[in-house]
């Protein structure tokens, strides 16, 4: 049978027209909802990531990203011996996303080249597009703009074909296709976070209750989400001191004990580190001791030691600012501020914070 008599037999055929438009409508439908990934997320997909959650869990693990879901992939099965089974990954629904995630950390240090390179890829793709992307983001811009519009213009349309094809049966259908190549080509636009992709920005995010700021660069935004770069971090480090015989020293700070009991202390790092306590005990008692002083670069701290013949499990607590790219939902992340007008370099963009640490170093969220 030519192409030409299935045709007009399907025209003749109302019903059987309305059906292989629904077909056609549904596998179309099932399609842009499996290509359909949120931007930002996407490009933490496949990457080793951190993962807090707003109860103060903390998950790390190969990011994967489903339409519908997101999975991390543990580097090492966690096993539940009493019940005889091992957990691989951790999985989360999009319902859970938005309400259950408080922000997704990549850590420079945990990146590996081939992982260097795609971040690379991603960022000159976001700011140094070629014309067709450019193209592309305009087309999308616009559309978000004139959403209302292609919206109604949509259900116009489809709404005439629809009843003059197949009587008005397969106009929910048609019309159901149309509103979701808007949603997904058309994500969100804002022109004032549009005028600060790849410029730095501040964010205000809701941590416990409380307001916390973060500077960084904004890589890129959705309806649902905050991309930044190179976002200022504190973290923790805990540093066992105590069992070690000779000087101890790491890429951070180097700690050697003195003759007259003193622990000399010198910050290793181009940058400021903080010293916050001494964790020690002492007769079976556990001692913290604030010290709350700050190393420059190169500079050197002795800090004496209250009855060190009676000390057991030193410990040094001290906090330094690292160089991590993140993800917050908007339900918690504002861009408040506006940050330096000068334009960033590549160089800028790309910064690394590389982190080779000793084994004996803990590594702590704040």
């Amino acid at each position: 049978m030519a192409a030409k008599d299935i045709w007009t037999m399907l025209l003749d055929n109302v019903l059987a027209l309305t059906i292989v438009l629904i077909i056609l409508t549904s596998i179309i439908n099932a399609f842009i909802r499996h290509r359909s990934r949120d931007k930002c997320l996407k490009d933490f997909s496949g990457f080793f990531i951190t993962l807090l959650l707003k109860n103060g869990k903390t998950i790390r693990g190969k990011m994967k990203l489903f339409s519908s879901s997101m999975e991390i992939e543990y580097r090492q099965p966690e096993s539940e011996e009493q019940h005889g089974y091992c957990r691989n990954s951790y999985i989360m629904m999009n319902d859970e996303l938005e309400a259950d995630i408080q922000a997704i950390h990549r850590y420079h240090w945990d990146l590996t080249p081939k992982n260097k390179r795609l971040r690379e890829k991603s960022i000159k793709r976001s700011y140094k597009p070629n014309l067709f992307q450019r193209i592309g983001r305009t087309m999308r811009n616009s559309v978000n703009t004139l959403r209302d519009a292609f919206n109604k213009s949509i259900t116009l349309f489809f709404g005439q074909i629809g009843g003059k094809i197949a009587g008005g049966r397969a106009t929910q259908e048609l019309t159901s296709v149309g509103s979701s190549i808007v949603n997904v080509f058309g994500n969100t636009y804002e022109a004032v976070l549009e005028k600060y992709i790849g410029r730095n920005v501040v964010v205000e995010i809701v941590e416990n209750g409380n307001k916390r700021e973060y500077a960084g660069i904004l890589k890129e935004y959705t309806a649902k989400y905050l991309e930044l770069l190179n976002v200022h971090y504190d973290f923790l480090y805990e540093t066992e001191i105590a069992d070690f015989t000779g000087n101890y020293r790491d890429s951070q700070i180097s700690i050697e004990k003195t003759s007259d009991s003193k622990l000399e202390i010198k910050n290793l790092e181009s940058s400021v580190i903080c010293l916050v306590s001494l964790k020690c005990t002492e007769k079976s008692a556990t001692i913290e001791k604030n010290i709350g002083k700050t190393l420059s670069a190169g500079e050197t701290l002795l800090l004496p030691l209250d009855n060190p013949d009676e000390i057991e499990n030193l410990k040094l607590v001290f906090k330094r600012n690292r160089y991590i790219d993140m993800i917050a939902p908007r339900s918690l992340a504002r861009v408040r501020y506006g940050g330096k007008k000068e334009k960033l370099s590549f160089r800028e963009l790309f910064g690394i914070d590389d982190l080779s640490m000793s084994f004996k170093i803990k590594r702590m969220r704040n």
